[in-house]
């Protein structure tokens, strides 16, 4: 299956993240990754081949810029966020180290584990912490008036 990029430009760039230093200031240099352009943008399949709605009726934070939503959805406990305006991010919430689930944090516009400090990308690697392996990404992306998750 092709899932194309839309809306927002394909960026080598990670989100802002939270820092595990303890210090409040707001000037975290995002994480550049050039190796691989990943963008979170993509345009939804079907119903028909696995695409789940999740409308804005039902999870209003979704339809505004670092909005967010917790849900579980075809057996899985995900996060979803529109991370950028028109973009959605949708990662598997238990952390990878202890199952504590993690959060988005708006502030930073980036995904973190409460309980270690661990932080996430939008891709759901593993950015800093202690979690052994990744987070599980689903991609997603908006139609109409819903957020559609490509579960399985």
């Amino acid at each position: 299956m092709c899932i194309a990029a839309v809306a927002c430009e394909t960026s080598t760039s990670s989100p802002r993240i939270p820092d595990t230093t303890g210090d409040t200031d707001d000037d975290t240099d995002p994480i550049v990754d050039t190796d691989v352009p990943w963008s979170p943008c993509v345009e939804p399949g079907t119903a028909a081949e696995g695409w789940v709605e999740v409308p804005f009726s039902t999870y209003p934070d979704l339809a505004r810029l670092h909005g967010s939503a917790y849900l579980n959805l075809g057996g899985f406990s995900i996060v979803i966020a529109q991370v950028e305006e028109g973009c959605y991010v949708a990662l598997e919430r238990p952390c990878t180290h202890e199952g504590e689930p993690i959060e988005y944090r708006e502030e930073r516009n980036g995904f973190v584990c409460p309980r270690h400090g661990a932080i996430y990308g939008w891709n759901g690697a593993v950015l800093a912490g202690p979690p052994p392996q990744d987070l599980r990404a689903f991609p997603c992306g908006p139609r109409g008036e819903a957020v559609w998750v490509l579960i399985g």
